[in-house]
């Protein structure tokens, strides 16, 4: 019978836990990704990535470093090789939390319409601001089917504003990214007052069958 109270606790536990999202991100800062300084300012940063076949992508995100919250709002924004901005996004504090590969940081994640992007290059990019100049870098990674340049885009410093990001380096950095099925695909997570209420609810039931 403890065995059975025991496993119901940790049910409960870990259900309680779940309470970050599991997104679909298209790229994403590695397990290996280390922290890394920048100046801020109202510039955009971000990352060059290639599709090899079409994508539908459904948000857009900004990174976390630290797990601590965003304490500004970012605008995210999506452009074609061209300089055609495709979609954005503000993402704030207020925005649904994804988890990241990286135990440094992860996603704060705007929905926007579902948009359907066929083969080719694309920048994804968001106003870094002051509030956190920290970034992600060292190691990006990529679902398949998408492969991403080397080192970062972002607009001139310190003031290149929210504009297609033309300007490359050699950083690794991480700021931006977006999302596929994200959304649509999700699974709504009890709150932890519905878990405790589940987890208490077992109790009672394994203790009434083994009074009987």
């Amino acid at each position: 019978m403890k065995s059975l109270y025991v496993k119901t606790l940790i049910t409960g536990i870990l259900l309680t836990a779940c309470s970050i999202v599991n997104a679909t991100l298209i790229l994403d800062a590695g397990a290996s990704s280390t922290s890394q300084n920048f100046s801020g300012g109202n510039y955009s940063a971000g990352t060059e990535f290639t599709l090899s076949t079409g994508l539908s992508i459904d948000g857009l995100a900004y990174i976390d470093v630290g797990n601590d919250g965003l304490l500004e709002n970012h605008e995210v924004g999506l452009w074609n090789s061209n300089g055609d901005l495709l979609a954005q996004a503000t993402v704030n504090n207020g925005s649904t939390i994804f988890a990241s590969q990286s135990s440094l940081g992860r996603w704060y994640v705007t929905q926007i319409n579902e948009l359907f992007l066929s083969a080719g290059i694309y920048r994804v990019a968001g106003i870094v601001g002051n509030e956190d100049v920290q970034a992600l870098s060292g190691d990006k990674v990529s679902i398949s089917g998408v492969s991403l340049s080397s080192g970062y885009v972002r607009t001139s410093f310190p003031s290149g504003g929210f504009n297609f990001p033309g300007l490359s380096f050699s950083s690794q950095a991480i700021r931006a990214s977006l999302t596929t099925g994200a959304f649509s695909n999700s699974i709504d997570v009890p709150t932890p007052s519905i878990l405790a209420l589940i987890t208490l609810a077992g109790f009672g039931l394994f203790s009434r069958r083994f009074k009987k």
